[in-house]
């Protein structure tokens, strides 16, 4: 008789060291590295050396525009491969699809329409595409990518910093700070945090690759300091407690424990505000900043008003800092030319209106409390890793604007999540 391997089985004929343990599952190598690339420009790396603004993926330059065009149809490529899953996934999401939808109903209320088209059919290839990454990337397999872009993200921009320093090290009155393969030192900060996030966890998680998750993380933990972005360093350093908070009340879960760190957590933001009003300007004065967050706060009051003149469904998806419409005003009164304002929940208020916010602050609550429910069920570090990238791009949205933007890797991380965390509470359902 012919003996029987104990071994489990490979689905694909061979697997390099990286993808070990089935990372490659039905998942080719091909797909994989596709995937990491379009997660690498999604996060807006180079992108300004080709003619893009580093950020939205928006560019007068054809080059840029060719290379955006190439990923549509590889991103197209694959979501109709996954077509019957994603149907399915989208509608296990209504509130992520009905909010999407008022995107390109915009259209029609738009003080740029045509601006507002051409962005909203950008905007919902990506959103496919983070529907079809939600199929298609699943159980573990979701941290690994992001770990493997985390990895590329994270070498390329010391080779920059290293070998490249007139454009991996910032100038002008940022001189010093890295940059990275990144248009502004903030941009570097954030995905560093990110990717330390992702990093770290994945260390945690995996019993092999210990020495390279290692050291990435080493290494995205000197390109968050070396940023010299505050606001990316304060919004990981918060990470630190809410995951010891979540991992010692799932090891001590009872009712009045849960209460108990419920409201610790909210004395702690309120001492938290207390010395924030009380000693704001030595704050500030101490990490380089004012207490006006750059300028951010007069612009949010100027903000508020144009708020106020079309509360209901806002100026249109992308049309409200369009030159030459809305925003010259804006440039006119302040004493810089923003591009956005700063703050994702205003610009979508700006974008859809009220019913824009109360549509994401929906999203937002159903993924917090489904979060929550999946690692009361399964606590391995995949979803704690859910629960942190959520609880981190909400905070950095109070001073960047990523929601609801096309091109852009935080959002689609976003997307990715909520659809993740409701996959796999649906799964436990099932059992």
């Amino acid at each position: 008789m012919e003996a029987v391997s104990t071994k489990p089985s490979n689905h694909y004929g061979w697997q390099p060291y990286l993808f070990e343990n089935n990372l490659l599952s039905k998942i080719g190598t091909f797909e994989y590295v596709a995937n990491i690339i379009i997660l690498f420009f999604l996060s807006g790396a180079l992108l300004y050396l080709l003619g893009g603004d580093g950020e939205s993926g928006e560019s007068t330059s054809n080059i840029a525009n060719y290379i955006w065009v190439t990923f549509y149809l590889v991103m197209i490529y694959y979501i109709q491969k996954e077509y019957n899953a994603i149907k399915l996934c989208i509608k296990n999401n209504k509130y992520l699809l009905l909010l999407s939808l008022m995107v390109p109903l915009s259209v029609f209320w738009s003080q740029a329409p045509d601006i507002s088209l051409r962005r909203s059919v950008s905007y919902f290839i990506c959103l496919l595409y983070a529907f079809y990454v939600s199929e298609r990337f699943k159980g573990e397999h979701i941290l690994n990518l992001f770990f493997y872009t985390s990895c590329f993200i994270a070498i390329a921009s010391m080779v920059f910093i290293l070998l490249l320093p007139k454009y991996g090290l910032a100038s002008g009155i940022h001189t010093g700070a890295w940059q990275g393969v990144y248009f502004h030192k903030n941009g570097l900060g954030r995905i560093a945090g990110l990717c330390l996030i992702t990093t770290v966890l994945f260390y945690l998680e995996n019993k092999r690759l210990k020495l390279l998750s290692f050291s990435v993380s080493v290494i995205c933990f000197g390109l968050l300091i070396m940023s010299k972005s505050s606001t990316a360093l304060l919004s990981f350093v918060f990470m630190i407690p809410i995951y010891v908070i979540l991992k010692w009340n799932y090891k001590h879960y009872n009712l009045y424990k849960s209460i108990f760190n419920t409201l610790l957590l909210l004395f702690l933001i309120y001492v938290f505000i207390i010395l924030f009003n009380t000693y704001s300007d030595q704050l500030f004065g101490g990490i380089g900043k004012d207490d006006s967050f750059s300028g951010r706060l007069p612009l949010w009051v100027m903000l508020m008003g144009y708020i106020d003149k079309s509360m209901l469904l806002g100026y249109g998806y992308s049309a409200f800092w369009v030159p030459k419409i809305l925003a010259n005003d804006i440039w006119i009164d302040a004493t810089w030319a923003p591009q956005q304002g700063h703050n994702g929940f205003i610009d979508i208020t700006l974008q859809l209106g009220v019913t824009g916010l109360a549509g994401l602050i929906i999203v937002l609550f159903k993924g917090f409390s489904r979060s929550v429910s999946l690692i009361k069920n399964n606590p391995d570090n995949r979803n704690y890793w859910y629960i942190l990238i959520l609880i981190n791009l909400t905070i950095v949205s109070f001073t960047e604007t990523f929601i609801l933007k096309y091109n852009n890797i935080y959002w689609l991380m976003f997307l990715v999540c909520c659809m993740g965390i409701r996959k796999d509470l649906m799964v436990r359902s099932q059992k």
